[in-house]
C-alpha cells in the first residue's frame, strides 16, 4: 500500500508536469523557435500569433510540428546568410582615385569625353 505522504508528492510532481508540459514549456520553445527568423521576418510574429490560437491541450503537438518548420524555413535562411556573407564580407569596395593612384596601368578612370561618349547604362551619372 503506497503511504498518504508518497501519494501527495506523486500528485504535486504530476501536478508540476501538467503545468510545465501545457503551460510553460510550449511558449517557451516557440520564442525559441521565433529567434531562427530574422527580427524583421512577419513569420516570426506569425510563429507566436498562431501559438495562442491554438487550443492549449494541442500546444504541445503543435510546437512539435513546427520545428520542422522552423529548421527547414527559418534556420535554412540564417544558414544561407551566414554562408554567402562570408564571401561577401571579404569584398568591399575602396576608393577609385586611390586604386587608379596606386595601379594606374590597370585601374583606369575614364576622362568625362569619354563618360559622355559611352552609351547610359544603369549606373552612370
Amino acid at each position: 500500500m503506497v503511504s498518504r505522504g508518497r501519494s501527495e508528492t506523486c500528485a504535486v510532481r504530476a501536478f508540476l508536469l501538467v503545468l510545465l508540459v501545457f503551460g510553460v514549456a510550449p511558449g517557451v520553445v516557440v520564442r525559441l523557435m521565433s529567434f531562427a527568423f530574422h527580427p524583421d521576418d512577419p513569420r516570426r510574429q506569425e510563429l507566436r500569433a498562431e501559438f495562442y490560437a491554438v487550443p492549449r491541450l494541442r500546444r504541445p503537438l503543435w510546437v512539435a510540428e513546427q520545428v520542422e518548420f522552423v529548421i527547414f524555413e527559418g534556420l535554412r535562411d540564417r544558414a544561407m546568410n551566414v554562408l554567402t556573407g562570408r564571401v561577401t564580407w571579404r569584398w568591399h569596395l575602396r576608393d577609385g582615385v586611390e586604386s587608379n593612384r596606386l595601379y594606374p596601368d590597370t585601374f583606369e578612370i575614364p576622362s568625362p569625353e569619354e563618360r559622355r561618349a559611352s552609351p547610359r547604362g544603369r549606373w552612370s551619372s
